[in-house]
């Protein structure tokens, strides 16, 4: 697919994005390749996520990973990454990213799954 990064003056950073993604009873799997035109960069990403029930509550629990190929090297990403359910098919997931670089990258995402 292709879309696009938006910055704060507008300016549109086109992005060409491939993804695959497998749902299992007791483990998620995503994977996804990202081309930034602009920055010149690639983006290798993927994450896994298993169900956590505790009382009432359902969420998922698990790790994500990224892999930054840029025109000065390459950067590693890694940290923690959790999913709450806001209904059957709406999600917010949150991951928290420790960089090779030392900067470190907070993420949050609003996930629509479309049957």
């Amino acid at each position: 697919m292709a879309g696009g990064f938006v910055d704060e003056y507008g300016v549109v950073d086109p992005i060409f994005n491939l993804r695959s993604s497998r749902r299992g009873t007791r483990l998620d799997l995503y994977g996804e390749a990202m081309y930034m035109r602009k920055a010149e960069r690639w983006l290798v990403a993927m994450n896994a996520t298993t169900p956590i029930e505790i009382g009432r509550v359902r969420f998922k629990l698990g790790a994500e990973s990224d892999v930054f190929f840029e025109k000065t090297g390459r950067r590693y990403g890694v940290g923690p990454r959790i999913v709450v359910p806001l209904s059957t098919r709406v999600s917010l997931a949150s991951a928290y990213q420790f960089v090779s670089d030392g900067e470190g990258i907070l993420r949050n995402y609003l996930l629509i799954n479309v049957p």
